[in-house]
């Protein structure tokens, strides 16, 4: 067989694998959003608008055209998006193996289909090839693997070094935060291979580098233009360059110290080794690399230096939120990173492979493909499946039912603010979302005036901080204005009536009645059979926000001594958000119904979520003493005590229950 029919037959099967993966992947990704920042980026792709800094101008312009495709929903065709560049990242992956880095006398066709393997069932970059907002990652690790391979070719002819300079200026269209980390690691590979780059080459890949960036000028054409979703005022190149630099988040950039950023580490490691892949698989790139730096030094010096500095890029320097119980900040950024983690693990695999099996047969094709298919069957086995997260659409959906036609919804956080956007932008419902934490900011007041200049009243030039905010909703007041359940305190100072999942402002006049029936006409699909997927974010942005909604109607019901109503909403409410807190609560309405048993098996619950619910533990002796369990009525009150030292409260009810039990 020449080496001609050789490549069309390894092409024809890499394009069948990924077919194959991809076919599989399509069961399993969401129909709508994921709880990130995806109803952001659908509304800029569907409206050809502008994403927060710094804009992600290529994933916009690409996500548009997915989203001309009849297929699905706009969230879904921005799915696919993401599914496309995850899909030709394995591609690139196998090519890339089998074409540069043979570095095995028997496995290299092993190698080169495990690591797209590796890749493709790693737990962070499957997510995001089910989420719109991560395609911005699967298209970066796809630039990522395009530039090592262009990289790993200069030595073989000089125009890749230009093609290197287009595709690293192109890449910076998407996400150039995790692009320009890699520049170490191309100069570490220039360096050891000599690479000589002359004075007229050095020009020419700056002009071709500076070619590829121009995507950006997409930002000003639609921020001058007619835009309906923008994020920013983007004028001039200055404004461009600022907007690109992100300078509207640098009072929230946070660089970590030492022992911070090792705790960071330690916490990465750990997710890595018990999360991303199954059964510590991920051991297997100790070996890995040391293999690798034997067999080609320098090539797994650039890879080393790829994969500390995207690592090290996030961990180091970071949100403040980034911390170990949200860690869905950072896991999106660090895609790319497992590129070359599984370039590491792959070698290692095969490594140990090659030292164990040393027979002809075994090492043959066929014995490979048993191994891989094997490996395949272990990650099948443990991949997640996506497609019954609809979470979050569900959400902004029902956010959307309970605000009326024309009035104001003034929002705050990720998921209410980018959902009242696309629902408004994308879907056409009759109402004007506000972002509350970006009015102090000019450009959005701006954008809210040309937007909405004909149906909104605002307030003077000049006005300033939460007056701006206050007399907004003043001036608007007979329209109707709701808050979203999530809200800072010191945006306002008007009072809120709980309705539906939502808030209905009190400008004045008489106050409305709370509406807990709006949350009859919501979906709950997928929580009571418990079949519901989501992810952390999910969890932390909807779920327990959602649980706490509900259980604000319990609480009202609770001090109106509605007991039975109460208690109905605590229940639902604990499907969502199953706490110490709404365990009290149903402790507390078993209690005053005369339901002690029933009370005290809820208070236990609260104390197994939070030994320190100092309410439960006064209860349950109050009810131990009912039940002229004396003892344990002590031991009650002496571990209230203990949490509330002299509580006079507490002293009062142990007094009065045990004082004459001697």
């Amino acid at each position: 067989m020449n080496k001609r029919t050789a490549d069309i037959i390894t092409g024809a099967l890499s394009l069948i694998f990924i077919l194959l993966i991809t076919a599989f992947l399509l069961a399993r990704i969401s129909p709508s959003f994921n709880a990130d920042d995806s109803p952001e980026t659908v509304t800029a792709q569907s409206t050809l608008g502008i994403q927060h800094p710094p804009g992600y101008p290529l994933n916009t312009l690409a996500g548009k055209i997915f989203d001309l495709l009849p297929l699905g929903s706009h969230a879904f065709r921005s799915n696919l998006l993401s599914l496309f560049f995850y899909a030709a990242t394995a591609l690139l992956l196998f090519l890339f193996a089998h074409r540069h880095i043979k570095i095995f006398k028997n496995f290299n066709l092993l190698f080169a289909v495990l690591l797209p393997m590796l890749y493709l069932f790693c737990s962070t970059p499957f997510l995001q090839a089910s989420s719109a907002k991560g395609g911005i990652y699967t298209m970066n690790a796809f630039f990522t693997v395009l530039l090592f391979i262009t990289l790993f070719n200069i030595k073989k002819d000089n125009r890749y070094f230009y093609m290197l300079s287009f595709i690293y200026g192109f890449s910076m269209g998407n996400h150039w935060q995790s692009m320009i980390v890699l520049l170490p690691a191309v100069l570490i590979y220039c360096y050891f291979e000599k690479i000589k780059i002359t004075t007229r080459m050095a020009a020419a890949g700056a002009f071709l580098f500076m070619l590829g960036t121009t995507s950006y000028i997409y930002l000003i054409l639609r921020s001058t233009g007619a835009a309906v979703y923008t994020w920013g005022d983007i004028k001039n190149f200055r404004d461009l360059l600022g907007f690109i630099a992100m300078k509207q988040y640098k009072p929230d950039i946070q660089y970590h110290g030492a022992g911070f950023s090792l705790g960071l580490w330690g916490f990465y490691i750990r997710d890595v080794l018990t999360r991303q892949y199954p059964v510590y698989i991920a051991l297997f790139s100790l070996p890995g690399i040391v293999f690798l730096f034997k067999k080609i030094k320098n090539k797994s010096a650039s890879f080393i230096a790829a994969y500390f500095c995207l690592t090290a890029s996030i961990l180091v320097v970071s949100a403040p939120l980034v911390y170990s119980d949200t860690d869905w900040v950072m896991k999106p950024i660090l895609t790319s990173s497992y590129i070359f983690l599984s370039v590491f693990i792959a070698a290692g695999i095969c490594a140990v492979v090659d030292k164990i099996i040393k027979t002809r047969v075994a090492s043959g094709k066929t014995a490979q493909i048993f191994i891989a298919a094997l490996l395949f069957l272990v990650l099948f086995a443990k991949s997640p499946d996506y497609s019954r997260y609809y979470l979050v659409y569900d959400y902004i959906n029902n956010t959307a039912k309970s605000i009326p036609e024309n009035a104001v919804y003034f929002n705050e956080g990720e998921m209410n603010a980018f959902g009242a956007d696309y629902m408004r932008f994308v879907e056409k419902k009759d109402f004007i979302p506000v972002s509350t934490p970006l009015l102090p900011s000019e450009w959005y007041r701006t954008r809210l005036k040309d937007m909405f200049g004909g149906s909104l009243e605002f307030p003077p030039d000049g006005t300033r901080g939460t007056d701006y905010l206050k007399q907004l909703m003043a001036l608007n007041s007979d329209r109707g204005i709701y808050y979203s359940g999530q809200y800072t305190g010191e945006y306002q100072s008007f009072a809120f009536v709980p309705y539906g999942i939502i808030n209905k402002v009190e400008t004045g006049g008489l106050p409305d009645a709370p509406r807990p029936e709006l949350l009859k006409m919501y979906s709950y699909r997928g929580i009571l059979d418990k079949s519901l997927a989501y992810d952390e974010f999910g969890e932390y942005m909807i779920v327990k926000p959602y649980g706490m909604r509900i259980r604000t109607y319990g609480d009202m019901l609770l001090n109106n001594k509605d007991y039975a109503g109460a208690m109905a909403f605590y229940r639902k409410s604990s499907f969502f958000n199953d706490d110490d807190y709404v365990f009290n609560a149903m402790g507390e309405c078993g209690y005053y119904s005369g339901d002690y048993s029933g009370a005290y098996k809820m208070f236990q619950n609260a104390l197994k979520y939070n030994p320190n619910n100092v309410d439960s533990c006064v209860y349950l002796g109050l009810i131990t003493a009912r039940q002229r369990d004396f003892n344990a009525s002590s031991e009650y009150f002496n571990r209230a005590l203990a949490i509330k030292p002299g509580d006079p409260e507490i002293l009062r009810l142990r007094s009065q229950v045990l004082g004459g039990v001697r």
